[in-house]
C-alpha cells in the first residue's frame, strides 16, 4: 500500500477522475483511421473516374484529400500511441495535441468534398450551397471541442484548475477569433463599410470582381494546404516530444507551459479552420446577380 502512493501521484490527473484521456485515445484512433479510409476512397474515385472536364476544381480538390489523407492518418497514429500511455498528466497532453488535428483535418475534408461537388457539376438545387452551411455549422461545432479540450487540459494538468475568468476567456476567444475571422462575418463586414461610404459600382465592375475572386480561389486552396500540412507538423512534433518526457517531467507539470500549451492549441487550429471555410468552392453564379455570388 505504501508503494502506491507515489505512483497515483505520478499518474493521476489533478481534476476529476471520470474521463480517461487513454480510454479515449483507442476510440478516437479508430474514429481517425476510419475517415482516413474514406478520404482514401475518395481520392482513388477521382483519379479513376474521368470526368468530360473536371478541370481546376477537381485539382483543387485532389490537393485538400491528400492534405486531409496525411492529417487524418497522423492523427489516428498519435492517438493510438496517446492509448497505450498510462501517465494521466501526460496522456492528456497528448490529446489536446491530437484532438486539434482530427477536428481540423476532419474539417479540411469536408471542404475537399465542395470542390467535388463544383468538379463534376453536382451543384444544382443547392447541393454546394447546403454543403457550405453544414461546413459552417462543424466548424463551429469543433471550435467549440478546441475550446472545452483546452479548458478540460488545464482543469487536468495544473493543480486546482484554471480559474475562472480563464475558462471564460477560452471561450470567449475562441468564439470571438472564430465569428471574426469566418467568411460570412467578412462579407458583412464589406457590405456594410460598402453602404457607409455610398460606393456605387458598375455592373461591369462587380463582374470583374467575381473574376478575381474566382482566380483569389485557388491561392486560398493551395495557402490552406499548406498552412495545414504545416500545422501538422508542428503539433505532431509537439506530440513526439511529450511522448518522449519522462514520468518524473510530471512531477508536477510547469503550469505555465501547461497554459501555453491550452492556448495555441486553441488558437492555431481555429486560425487554420477560418482559413479551411475560406477555401470552400464558391457558389456558382445566378441568373439574378451580376457579381455571380449568392
Amino acid at each position: 500500500m505504501q508503494l502506491a502512493t507515489p505512483l497515483l501521484t505520478t499518474y493521476s490527473c489533478f481534476g476529476s477522475s471520470t474521463w480517461s484521456a487513454t480510454t479515449a485515445g483507442s476510440g478516437q484512433s479508430v474514429l481517425s483511421g476510419v475517415l482516413a479510409g474514406f478520404v482514401f476512397a475518395g481520392i482513388v474515385a477521382v483519379l479513376g473516374v474521368h470526368a468530360k472536364d473536371p478541370g481546376r476544381e477537381a485539382a483543387r480538390a485532389l490537393k485538400l484529400l491528400f492534405c486531409a489523407f496525411i492529417g487524418l492518418a497522423v492523427a489516428s497514429y498519435l492517438l493510438a500511441d496517446q492509448a497505450a500511455d498510462i501517465n494521466c498528466l501526460r496522456s492528456s497532453s497528448e490529446e489536446i495535441l491530437a484532438g486539434g488535428i482530427l477536428g481540423t483535418f476532419a474539417i479540411i475534408m469536408i471542404v475537399s468534398l465542395s470542390w467535388l461537388i463544383a468538379a463534376y457539376d453536382m451543384h444544382k438545387h443547392g447541393v454546394l450551397r447546403f454543403l457550405r452551411h453544414l461546413l459552417y455549422v462543424a466548424s463551429a461545432f469543433v471550435v467549440l471541442l478546441l475550446c472545452t479540450s483546452s479548458y478540460s487540459f488545464l482543469q487536468a494538468d495544473v493543480h486546482g484548475g484554471p480559474p475562472l475568468v480563464v475558462v471564460v476567456w477560452i471561450y470567449v476567444a475562441g468564439g470571438l477569433f472564430y465569428g471574426l475571422g469566418h467568411p460570412l462575418t467578412m462579407r458583412a463586414a464589406r457590405r456594410f463599410l460598402a453602404k457607409a461610404k455610398l460606393v456605387r459600382k458598375s455592373i461591369g465592375d462587380s463582374q470583374r470582381q467575381a473574376a478575381d475572386a474566382h482566380r483569389t480561389q485557388r491561392d486560398i486552396v493551395d495557402l490552406c494546404a499548406w498552412v495545414a500540412l504545416s500545422y501538422l507538423a508542428l503539433a505532431a512534433i509537439g506530440d513526439a516530444f511529450v511522448l518522449s518526457t519522462n514520468d518524473g517531467a510530471w512531477e508536477p507539470p510547469s503550469a505555465g507551459l501547461m497554459y501555453a500549451m491550452a492556448w495555441s492549441s486553441l488558437v492555431v487550429p481555429i486560425a487554420v479552420l477560418i482559413l479551411a471555410t475560406h477555401a470552400l468552392a464558391p457558389e456558382p453564379p445566378s441568373s439574378d446577380s451580376p457579381t455571380g455570388q449568392t
